[in-house]
């Protein structure tokens, strides 16, 4: 009785062992998601502004970018293994894929190829279906932009107005519903 009574608290504390372990792990990695959010928040803002001053983002900013989703990227890859990797290559394959057709189909005067780099690297980092919403808010409040310019005869259809903005809105609004969901 004594053995049973010893190895059950043995199994016991091995299971609470385990169980502060991994509510350690998702603690830190809940933390750095936090974290994440907020420097690419920050990092997607200081590219929209380039992007409105300019109608064009530099390779300075890209390599900011891409720093960032390297970072982030290794550090997702650590504490989620595997099973992110076709998540986010999906989430690439999808986005230029997307990007490439509109680039083609507006003989690239439409959105420019760094509008489909810089939805790329962001792809890996939200994933897909983020990717997915993002892209579906950015041209809905796109269009609802260049509709209310051309109603108030402060653009036209050829107007060249920067998307990134757009892009960068979607992308926070998708992660913050993915936060609250």
């Amino acid at each position: 009785m004594i053995i049973k009574s010893r190895k059950l608290k043995e199994l016991k504390y091995q299971l609470l062992n385990e169980i502060n372990y991994f509510n350690t792990e998702s603690q830190v990695f809940y933390k750095f998601n936090l974290i994440f959010i907020a420097l690419f928040a920050i990092i997607l803002i200081y590219i929209s502004i380039i992007d409105i001053k300019s109608l064009s983002i530099g390779l300075k900013e890209l390599i900011i970018l891409l720093i960032f989703t390297i970072t982030y990227f290794t550090f997702k890859l650590f504490f989620s293994g595997n099973m992110v990797l076709f998540d986010i290559f999906k989430g690439i394959i999808f986005s230029l894929l997307f990007f490439l057709i509109i680039i083609l189909l507006t003989k690239n005067k439409g959105i420019g190829i760094g509008d489909m780099i810089f939805f790329s690297l962001c792809s890996i980092n939200i994933g897909f279906i983020n990717s997915l919403e993002a892209i579906l808010i950015a041209f809905i409040l796109g269009m609802i932009y260049s509709i209310f310019l051309i109603l108030l005869r402060k653009a036209n259809l050829k107007t060249k107005l920067p998307f990134i903005p757009f892009l960068s809105i979607g992308i926070l609004l998708s992660l913050f519903f993915k936060c609250v969901y």
